[in-house]
């Protein structure tokens, strides 16, 4: 019998046994576990910057021309989920409209949208700079990839002028079961700029597969030339082996020919084959084959619980005489005694210590949110930018016209702020209540406990400047002084810097702007200082924002989650108390029986406990089982 359909057979037999003796909170537990399991859900995130083929890549990995806007002159501005549905349907969905406080103000019901619709809402022709406030557009198909659980999720291009489309971008990758990094065969190989994204990617989620695109574009020796040179780079910045890198050439043109054809040739050529077959065999059913694992190791935990309660009521119905009762009773006694002083002497001062390291990492971590993230002016974020250019000559003009991409960058880099704060919260408080459970001699406790704060950036809506509202009009004989385009290089410098630790970013931001060139006094220098003074107060309300949201949402989350702590310890030490008072009744009512020789079958707890049991053992020989094969 295989390892789905045996522990299936388990997990019902099981239930059966629990609600007969009334542990219905057993049963919840593991349907839990069973739902996410049944629902088989899998996150799979495209990135890549624009016009490298990731939206066309998603058409052919479907099979579904057009289904995606693939026009070389049209970006997409806004997220694409594509899901399953009985039949394709586009539906648009909307930002919430936020108050100052960053409180929801107004719910904007979902649209449903016609397939031509579908640039006027998700593409920077239709929706520049996504002014319509779409926050994605859900894309239902009946194909059976997507009917397995698949979720495929396009992200907006990166890099160019859509500086924002990375702020969007980084808000689904925390949420990634797996992510697809788009390079092509025509453009460049892997630029340092994508490297350094793929730096910061792998932080989060080291599940990262690379699709080379576009190889019907190129001779075979070339294309391969780059795939060889991509490894590379990719392995320098990374320092992955190539045995590591999962990488797949592909060719969208292809994959529509042998569509239409019925071509395997044609379809073996695309290289699609081995892309599907690695989403089926090893990313999906991956996810589902460790969601199985946790579900048996769920089981198992259950029973070894449920097992010492009928244990204990199987003593009392083998007890036929008062000396027997007695001897049992002061034995639950005993034990009751030693339970209590357990309670006392150990549980109380090491949930007590928990908890008050609980409340010291919690305010050490709102803390860090509030320095790492201060918003005055002599901040970490705001002073580093605003000193460089009250110190540099930079085109005021340019700044102007820029600041969004300024501002931009800033979010980007809250973000990573926020997420690696989260994540050290997540990680020191998982060890906490770890170690904690391992002190008391109940770390098996931690079976039935199931919640992990989600660890992501700011997931908010930041207004963007389109400029600082400057008047050039009678600037412009002024502006001609020597400045021409200078911003951009600063600006991808800014972008870089992100990556590294805050003491470090001042740093990097400001050698991001050395090439900036003198400038004039009078007027230029009024209007200079115009636009830093302007620029800072956007920062300032921009990162002011974001940290308003961000103690928001850790208030919220590590509420939960220290909930489900409190929940973990209480539930270990209330169950094993219930179980000894329950034990204290039963002998009490045994003796009832003994005196009116009204003896109880114990045959049916007997045979529960024989099935227990031996679901409790082909549980664990199928993991082994399982664990054997996997490793050959």
């Amino acid at each position: 019998m295989d390892f789905e359909r045996e522990n299936t057979l388990n997990i019902s037999e099981f239930n059966k046994i629990a609600v007969a003796h009334g542990r219905e909170e057993s049963v919840e537990r593991i349907s839990l576990i069973e739902s996410r399991l049944q629902r088989g859900i899998f996150r799979l995130i495209v990135v890549g910057e624009i016009k490298k083929g990731k939206s066309s890549f998603i058409n052919a990995l479907l099979g579904i021309e057009n289904m995606l806007p693939t026009a070389s002159d049209v970006a997409t501005s806004t997220v694409y989920k594509i899901v399953y549905g009985p039949k394709r349907k586009l539906t648009v969905f909307f930002k919430n409209i936020i108050n100052e406080d960053g409180s929801p103000a107004q719910e904007r019901p979902p649209m449903q949208i016609e397939p031509e619709q579908i640039e006027e809402f998700g593409t920077e022709t239709g929706n520049p700079d996504n002014k319509k406030d779409v926050e994605f557009i859900a894309v239902e198909v009946p194909h059976s990839l997507l009917k397995s659980g698949l979720v495929i999720v396009d992200t907006p291009g990166l890099g160019g002028l859509f500086h924002h489309h990375a702020d969007i971008t980084w808000n689904y990758i925390p949420k990634a079961d797996a992510v697809f990094f788009i390079l092509d065969s025509v453009e460049a190989v892997a630029s340092t700029d994508e490297m350094e994204f793929l730096k910061k990617l792998r932080s989060i989620t080291p599940l990262v597969t690379f699709i080379q695109t576009k190889i019907d574009a190129a001779q075979r020796e070339v294309w391969q030339g780059w795939e060889i040179r991509n490894k590379e780079i990719i392995a320098k910045a990374t320092g992955m082996y190539d045995n590591d890198i999962v990488y797949f050439p592909v060719s969208a043109n292809m994959k529509f020919t042998a569509d239409r054809k019925k071509s395997s040739k044609h379809l073996q050529r695309s290289g699609y084959v081995d892309v599907l077959d690695y989403v089926k065999k090893d990313l999906i059913a991956g996810k589902q084959r460790r969601l199985k694992t946790r579900l048996v190791k769920a089981v198992m935990g259950e029973i070894g619980t449920l097992l010492d309660e009928l244990n204990r009521k199987n003593a009392v119905l083998a007890a036929n005489t008062d000396e027997q009762l007695n001897k049992l009773e002061a034995e639950t006694k005993d034990t009751r005694s030693e339970f209590e002083q357990w309670e006392r002497d150990v549980y109380r001062p090491e949930y007590n210590g928990f908890r008050d390291q609980m409340a010291r990492l919690r305010q050490d971590t709102l803390s860090d949110l509030q320095n790492q993230l201060d918003p005055s002016p002599n901040g970490p974020i705001v002073a580093p930018i605003i000193r460089h250019f009250r110190e540099k000559d930079f085109n005021p003009k340019e700044l102007n016209e820029n600041a969004s991409e300024v501002q931009s960058k800033t979010v980007e880099y809250c973000s990573r702020i926020i997420h690696q704060i989260q994540d050290n919260y997540n990680k020191q408080s998982q060890n906490l209540l770890f170690n904690t459970m391992q002190a008391m001699g109940h770390e098996d406790s931690l079976v039935k406990y199931d919640k992990e704060m989600s660890s992501h950036g700011f997931m908010g809506d930041t207004p963007f400047v389109d400029n600082l509202q400057m008047n050039f009009n009678k600037f412009e004989s002024v502006r001609q002084v020597a400045y021409a385009g200078m911003f951009p290089a600063m600006a991808a410098n800014i972008a870089a810097a992100i990556i590294f630790p805050p003491a470090i970013v001042p740093m990097m931001i400001i050698g991001g702007v050395t090439g900036l060139i003198l400038g004039r006094k009078g007027l230029v220098e009024k209007k200079k200082d115009e636009a830093v003074r302007k620029l800072q107060s956007v920062l300032q309300e921009t990162v002011s924002r974001v940290q308003r949201f961000a103690f928001q949402q850790f208030q919220e989350t590590s509420l939960v989650y220290e909930t489900q702590s409190r929940d973990a310890f209480s539930n270990a030490v209330d169950d094993y108390r219930a179980s000894i008072d329950q034990t204290i009744k039963d002998i009490s009512v045994r003796r009832s029986e003994i005196k009116t020789s009204s003896f109880r079958d114990r045959s049916e707890l007997e045979n529960d406990v024989t099935s227990l049991t031996r679901i409790q053992q082909q549980c664990a020989a199928s993991l082994e089982n399982k664990n054997a094969k996997e490793s050959l």
